[in-house]
């Protein structure tokens, strides 16, 4: 797998997003997996790194509200609710109902989506020029600690050949974030 400075890794990130690879990156959260969320292959290669259910869902990243709608049912209120909590500092992830799925892979047998609104310019500017939401987990094994440093992370990938690309963040101030269900009636906080 390669490592590369994030401030060399545009070209080279877009370019492994788009040929199907997983990627290590840095989030406005904390460093996550990614990929293309309509490549089923790189999905599964996701859920076997980190030993994860490959029927566990996984948030996608969008660039802007409108990719959210493309999948997702919004009422009026919800899209007001979306748009108030991703305009605040604290990151949310939101459990929205489906309306199609990039990738059935993805979310089987669910009926609803998560997703989140990276503030990150760097990831925005990543999700819209692959034209498609990303998937994003956090980068580590299930259960176990996620990373904000590239600290313990070279030994967590020695042997590792499920992954294409590293980019190198240096230290992210972030924590994972919080998780809400608005695809009911009610709205509930799933993860503070």
């Amino acid at each position: 797998m390669k490592i590369i400075p994030l401030a060399d890794s545009e070209d080279l990130l877009i370019e492994t997003l788009k040929s199907g690879g997983v990627v290590v990156i840095p989030t406005d959260t904390i460093y996550g997996l990614s990929c293309r969320s309509d490549c089923p292959e790189a999905i599964l290669r996701i859920h076997k790194f980190k030993g994860s259910n490959p029927k566990k869902p996984l948030i996608l990243l969008a660039s802007d509200l409108l990719m959210v709608e493309k999948y997702s049912l919004l009422t009026v209120k919800q899209r007001e609710r979306a748009e108030k909590l991703w305009a605040e500092e604290k990151p949310s992830s939101l459990i929205l109902k489906q309306k199609k799925a990039p990738d059935e892979i993805l979310i089987p047998n669910q009926d609803s989506l998560a997703w989140r609104l990276p503030k990150s310019p760097f990831l925005l500017k990543i999700i819209r020029a692959l034209k498609v939401p990303l998937v994003s987990t956090s980068f580590n094994k299930t259960n176990q600690p996620h990373f904000k440093s590239l600290v313990g992370i070279q030994d967590l990938l020695k042997g590792e050949d499920n992954l294409d690309l590293l980019v190198d963040g240096g230290v992210l101030e972030g924590e994972p974030s919080r998780l809400i269900d608005l695809s009911g009636d009610s709205e509930k906080i799933i993860r503070p």
